[in-house]
């Protein structure tokens, strides 16, 4: 009777162990693809944002040279629209003009369109120009 009972215990621990197991993988899986979901979202949200800054910075770009002045750059922050834009991406207008300065080394009066996209999203990464 001893053994049987034994057996019992025996049987009914690894069957827990058995549904525990499986419990956990299925959570496990669930929170791997919420994360892959997550980062896909973020990745779509960050390729919106470059379409929406690439067209702002087109319709700035007066010449159509794919650069633009600093004349043309200080016109679009004075756009309310453009302000909201750069505050949702959480960074201030003024810091985005001091970066736009930063980034023409030759004094020419003008900045790269891409250059200075690459600079808003690294410095939104938190990386310094």
């Amino acid at each position: 009777l001893v053994v049987f009972l034994g057996y019992i215990i025996f049987t009914t621990f690894a069957v827990l162990n058995v549904v525990t197991a499986v419990f956990v993988d299925q959570i496990q899986t669930a929170a791997q693809a919420d994360g892959e979901h997550m980062l896909e979202e973020r990745q779509k949200k960050v390729h919106k944002q470059l379409r929406e800054l690439r067209q702002i910075f087109r319709e700035a770009d007066q010449d159509g040279s794919g650069s633009i002045t600093t004349e043309e750059f200080e016109r679009l922050l004075q756009d309310e629209n453009v302000k909201v834009f750069f505050l949702r991406l959480d960074l201030d207008p003024h810091e985005v003009l001091a970066l736009f300065h930063a980034l023409d080394d030759d004094g020419s009066g003008t900045a790269d369109i891409d250059e200075f996209l690459f600079w808003i999203m690294r410095v939104r990464a938190g990386v310094n120009p």
